[in-house]
């Protein structure tokens, strides 16, 4: 009957300008939300020349574009992340410069009662997600669940995705309450890209772009309107501009495998054991080191007693998912190995490295040869399961605007080799799976997680 195809996303972003949180924060934090207009001067100016920005009517500021950009690209629902590179965010992530905490929490809550409202003109095909805030003050962090979860959320940000030196590792009994409230209240834990870096380092990369531009331009006035975002590392390179920063440049050495370790921390540490309803989804942190890490980790655990009742690839299969933004055909290849249950597609929207607006062709690229029922799985009720939503509204957009089977899986349905170039450059498309560095892992293994043996 070749039925359309359910389309979920699991990574997409939206917010808005300073101004547009004045009725939500606190009257005390209104000269400092004035303030950050500033900062979100920087951002609207640099993701202008980057080429984040694609018409004045821009779905991230309004729901109704949103609706609009998600159906002319097949997209049936997606998630609802902060960060998407057009506007900062009220003092609370890692597109801010430093804040205090206290200024962070008033800001998450002042986005979280904004976004309640974007996400509820979505009619259900519209899912938010949580800032977890700076967890100092555990009760206000708990109670700010709850309202979240009243208000339609059905995830949250993981603790620390901040960093904050002050924090207590994940596995660390702190955070009990935090992980009970997540597990009664059926919120997701997201661990999405830029896990862990500093305030400040993302902001402080895009004023060295913009001081890379002003030089180029100084040297030949004809640069002045370069889209970097376009170049490969060697045509940088040609136009003399240097190589682009890799992620430890842009986030700190407190992001690098951040991620990966608080996985290792949660499984280790015993989080599952004592809240095995608790769900975790790893977005836009590629997929293709999943199978080797959970190896390392089972080999390296199995001759101690850590009192665990799961080999870590157990939990993994149990608590886990993974939403490799912008899948490469290797991550698709590997989907059995990952786990067929545990895969999720996402676009990354609006982000240029993203399959948006191109989605169609990606799916033809990247899932070519997927049997039908398991691509169903993957690109739309694995995402269902997880966050545990109604389908209904997916469902019924789907039927309007989904992809067919064919259109992904016919052998006539070839996408252009020019477009596979551009994916390899936006996202790494073409990139071969990742060699794991297990000595790295090995060094997240720590006494107070596997003892001195």
């Amino acid at each position: 009957m070749d039925e359309r195809l359910m389309v979920f996303s699991f990574d997409g972003h939206v917010g808005g300008p300073p101004d547009c949180y004045v009725d939500y924060i606190e009257p005390r934090y209104r000269a400092d939300l004035e303030a950050l207009r500033a900062e979100n001067d920087e951002w609207a100016g640099y993701c202008k020349f980057y080429g984040f920005e694609r018409g004045e009517r821009y779905g991230v500021f309004d729901a109704g574009r949103l609706l609009e950009e998600l159906d002319a690209d097949g997209i049936a629902g997606q998630i609802l992340l902060n960060g998407h590179g057009m506007a900062t965010t009220p003092f609370f992530s890692v597109a801010n410069d430093p804040y205090p905490p206290e200024l962070r929490a008033a800001g998450a809550k002042a986005f979280h009662r904004w976004l309640a409202e974007f996400a509820a003109e979505g009619g259900g095909r519209l899912i938010p997600i949580a800032d977890p805030g700076p967890c100092l003050d555990m009760d206000a962090a708990v109670a700010e669940l709850r309202w979240v979860r009243e208000a339609g959320f059905r995830g949250v940000y993981l603790p620390g995705a901040v960093h904050d030196p002050s924090l207590p590792p994940h596995h660390d009994r702190s955070f009990d309450p935090f992980w009970a409230a997540c597990a009664e209240l059926g919120l997701v834990l997201v661990l999405h890209a830029a896990f862990g870096a500093e305030q400040g380092r993302v902001l402080g990369m895009l004023r060295r772009k913009q001081a890379l531009k002003d030089e180029l331009v100084a040297r030949n006035p004809e640069f002045a309107s370069l889209d970097l975002s376009t170049l490969t590392a060697g045509e940088l390179l040609e136009l003399g501009g240097g190589v682009p920063e890799n992620s430890m440049q842009r986030f700190g050495p407190s992001a690098h495998l951040a991620a990966r370790r608080a996985l290792t921390q949660l499984i280790l540490g015993g989080v599952f054991d004592r809240h095995p309803a608790l769900r975790a989804v790893l977005v836009e942190l590629r997929a293709d080191w999943i199978p080797a890490t959970l190896a390392h980790l089972d080999a390296r655990v199995a001759a101690r007693t850590l009192g665990l009742e799961l080999e870590p690839s157990e939990y993994f299969r149990r608590n886990w998912w993974v939403a490799p933004s912008s899948p490469r055909p290797t991550e698709v290849a590997m989907r059995h190995e990952i786990g067929i249950d545990r895969f999720l597609f996402a676009t990354d929207y609006p982000h240029p490295e993203g399959t948006w607006p191109d989605t169609a062709a990606w799916l033809r690229a990247a899932f070519r040869g997927v049997p039908e029922h398991e691509l169903r799985l993957l690109l739309g009720a694995n995402a269902v399961a997880c966050l545990g939503i109604d389908p209904a509204p997916l469902h019924a957009a789907a039927r309007r605007i989904g992809p067919r089977p064919s259109d992904v899986l016919s052998p006539s349905a070839d996408v252009a080799p020019e477009l596979i170039d551009a994916f390899s450059k936006r996202s790494g498309f073409t990139n071969a799976t990742e060699d794991v560095d297990r000595g790295a892992i090995d060094t997240w293994l720590t006494p107070d997680l596997v003892g001195a043996g």
